[in-house]
């Protein structure tokens, strides 16, 4: 179980880029479970530009589409997706590293709370 969070809000192109580096260096076992269209999206993503906008209308419409589509199935068959979190945040992983999120993201605002008695 694992999970990437990120904030929304704050998602650059370099954010986008090293999220979608990540996946492809560190995930081969997950890699190879890519649709075609998966890998033609990352891909692009991915692909250096020499234009002045970098792509950017292109590669947010198809990083949305990624983050939309995007399920794998780890190495014990659990899916494996991107989900938006109430807080705002975008995460990725399977459903229990979410739950795991969530808790970690609550108990983080109110730290002393579980103190008290």
């Amino acid at each position: 179980m694992f999970f990437v969070e990120v904030d929304e809000g704050k998602l650059t192109l370099d954010d986008i880029k090293r999220i979608a580096q990540h996946i492809a260096d560190d995930y081969e076992h997950l890699v190879n479970q890519l649709t075609e269209e998966d890998l033609v999206d990352l891909s692009f993503i991915l692909k250096p530009t020499l234009r002045a906008d970098h792509n950017e209308d292109e590669i947010r419409k198809r990083w949305q589409k990624f983050v939309n589509e995007f399920v794998l199935h780890n190495e014990h068959g659990k899916p494996m997706k991107f989900f938006h979190g109430a807080d705002g945040h975008l995460y990725f992983g399977d459903k229990e590293g979410m739950e795991m999120a969530k808790n970690l993201s609550h108990n983080s605002a109110y730290p002393n709370k579980r103190y008290n008695s």
